[in-house]
């Protein structure tokens, strides 16, 4: 890949990044702020507690992204960005454009996912 588009693409993961950790430090105060207002009331409580356990899985999912990025980040800087993992071969420009932390070629994310589906399928004592 030709060093101006590694650029664009740090610049992009950069971006993203910086997204993320807004966005998780304003969820971390929204609970924060809500840990110190909790209702009197069993319902609003078990709202409370429902919006709070969905606010987790969502910081889950955008801490999960966040390695993801700095794991694409750190292979830009070893000369290794947009290289399947798997086959070794590049990883399409579109790809990356949708998804700019891929790890993997379309062709190899597909048999990936094929195979854990087939997983998912077979019972456990069956193997």
């Amino acid at each position: 890949m030709k060093r101006e588009k590694k650029v664009d693409f740090k610049s992009l993961l950069v971006t993203n990044l910086h997204k993320l950790q807004l966005s998780a430090r304003r969820k971390f105060l929204e609970l924060k702020q809500s840990d110190s207002q909790l209702p009197t009331d069993p319902l609003d409580r078990s709202s409370l507690e429902t919006n709070q356990s969905m606010a987790f899985m969502i910081h889950d999912r955008e801490r999960l992204a966040m390695r993801e990025i700095e794991n694409a980040l750190s292979k830009i800087d070893q000369g290794v960005f947009g290289i399947c993992e798997i086959c070794g071969c590049e990883i399409g420009k579109e790809r990356l454009r949708v998804s700019p932390a891929s790890r993997l070629c379309v062709r190899c994310q597909e048999r990936l996912e094929r195979e854990e589906k087939t997983r998912r399928f077979i019972p456990a004592n069956a193997v």
